[in-house]
């Protein structure tokens, strides 16, 4: 056992679980994280966080053709010095009122409301404990601030923090 063990720590192995394993909760089963072991404590491994994404059936149900897709990526620092780049996407719906099969967003719209987006996770994500982030994650916080946001000029459906890479 110990020699596997000493074997797996030296390879860097890397595991992925997703949320609902760890939280025994089934309604976020579609949120992997990639962890690094790290050390082995009585029989136990220590995990590092490495990264995230969503599964892919989540991702393609996301994408619908008479909506617009936005993608945005942005580079934060963590307080210990680690760098990640965070993949985000929102996707648009169409008025509540409105007659119309779907809603592409205007250019401007668009631009105005990926700005907004990039600037709010900035500023709640840098320079922020791998805690923080890891925590922050599944939470609907930054869906809830975009579509207040955006409600005037841009109706937004979905909001996802779609992966999380981290730079070496």
């Amino acid at each position: 056992m110990k020699d596997f063990s000493s074997k797996l720590l030296k390879n860097n192995y890397y595991v992925e679980m997703s949320i609902s394993e760890i939280l025994k909760t089934f309604d976020n089963y579609y949120r992997i994280y990639k962890l690094k072991l790290s050390e082995l404590k009585y029989n136990q491994f220590h995990t590092n966080f490495e990264g995230y994404k969503i599964t892919n059936d989540k991702l393609f149900s996301l994408l619908v053709k008479s909506y617009s897709t936005i993608e945005l990526s942005l580079k934060i620092k963590t307080s210990c010095g680690t760098n990640f780049i965070i993949f985000s996407l929102f996707t648009t719906d169409k008025y509540f009122h409105s007659n119309r099969k779907g809603f592409y967003g205007k250019k401007s719209s668009i631009k105005k409301a990926r700005r907004y987006c990039k600037q709010l996770l900035y500023e709640k994500l840098n320079n922020q404990t791998l805690e923080y982030l890891f925590s922050n994650l599944y939470t609907n916080y930054y869906q809830l601030k975009l579509t207040h946001f955006a409600r005037n000029f841009l109706p937004i459906a979905n909001f996802y923090i779609i992966k999380i890479k981290k730079i070496k």
